[in-house]
């Protein structure tokens, strides 16, 4: 007897009979053919419902246990524990793992090689997840260690945004004056001067009078002033209004106030745009 694919085929003795039993997610159909080998093989309906062909004891044994479609699946399904790889709270976790942990990370001299640790909880992600949830994520914020010296860990830790989080960092530079604490970059914004301007004078001398010669303190926006530059944009953080699309122009740099890079001026202009937006209607609730 030859089958349709041109096989021949044999009928196998009652030893051989398989039909009805399940092994794993195969159950066996009917018997189609026995090769030169002498091997035996069935069709098999998977608990999918794809029907295959696939030689007897390779099934009987254990070696095959479903389609190859469930197989991918199952794969897919043991690699993807929890579907967030590709997210920024999952990269900003695995980041903070490598720096510390990994001696060939780029950051790892400034980490883990500083005695910098990631706690034994937050080695498990879904409890990273749950703390980082429950304690202000957002995508347009980093997360940030309170004290720079110490290790990541719940007690330690705080999402913010990229300024606040430069102005954490222990090599920063910061003095008092007129009764406030600032680092160099918030004095300079603070000031409307130019980084680099004001940290040559404070290079040559630290005297804050001789810094700020010159200069007035700029006042924090309020409802109307035209925001021409992302200084303004920082000053008005703290006391956001809305005003009209013409005032609100290129970013310098391409940073928008969400703490994200963007390409072109358009881009980080609609960023800038949609994020005073929301600050608006957040203070409206």
């Amino acid at each position: 007897m030859i089958s349709k694919d041109g096989k021949p085929i044999y009928q196998p003795n009652k030893q051989r009979d398989i039909k009805g039993q399940k092994f794993n997610k195969l159950t066996a159909i009917r018997f189609e053919y026995r090769d030169e080998k002498h091997n035996h093989y069935w069709r098999f309906r998977c608990e999918c419902g794809n029907e295959i062909v696939l030689r007897k004891n390779s099934v009987t044994s254990g070696n095959t246990t479903q389609c190859k479609q469930c197989s991918v699946n199952s794969k897919k399904e043991r690699a993807t524990t929890h579907g967030m790889a590709k997210t920024r709270l999952y990269k900003e976790w695995a980041g903070i793992i490598q720096r510390c942990e990994n001696p060939k990370s780029t950051s790892y001299n400034r980490y883990g090689k500083q005695g910098i640790s990631v706690c034994e909880e937050w080695h498990d992600f879904e409890v990273f997840k749950e703390w980082a949830m429950a304690n202000g994520y957002a995508d347009n914020l980093t997360i940030d260690r309170i004290d720079s010296r110490g290790n990541y860990e719940p007690s330690n830790c705080r999402w913010v945004d990229v300024i606040t989080q430069n102005n954490n960092q222990k090599n920063n530079v910061t003095f008092e004056y007129n009764g406030e604490t600032h680092t160099l970059a918030e004095w300079s914004r603070l000031y409307g001067m130019n980084y680099q301007c004001f940290y040559a004078r404070w290079k040559k001398c630290k005297n804050p009078e001789y810094l700020f010669e010159g200069y007035t303190r700029r006042k924090k926006m309020t409802q109307g002033d035209v925001i021409r530059n992302m200084d303004d944009m920082e000053l008005a953080r703290d006391n956001i209004y809305f005003v009209s699309n013409e005032a609100i122009v290129v970013g310098l740099h391409y940073t928008g106030l969400d703490g994200k890079y963007y390409r072109t001026g358009n881009e980080v202009y609609e960023a800038n745009l949609q994020w005073l937006q929301a600050e608006v209607k957040e203070g409206e609730v």
